[in-house]
């Protein structure tokens, strides 16, 4: 799902090109999963923004 978000928000990519770059994935998977991550975007925010342990 992380990948998910990532390629629709960072990236920049549309619903649709996430089903090609995950051929596993029907549109409706792609919209749950970023509804899920805009639903918890806080949680997935701060840990993304945890310092990596050495």
């Amino acid at each position: 799902m992380k990948d998910v978000a990532s390629a629709y928000e960072h990236s920049g990519y549309s619903p649709d090109e996430i089903t090609q770059l995950y051929p596993d994935l029907t549109l409706g998977d792609v919209h749950r999963a970023l509804a899920y991550y805009y639903d918890h975007i806080d949680d997935f925010r701060s840990s993304s923004s945890e310092p990596a342990s050495a």
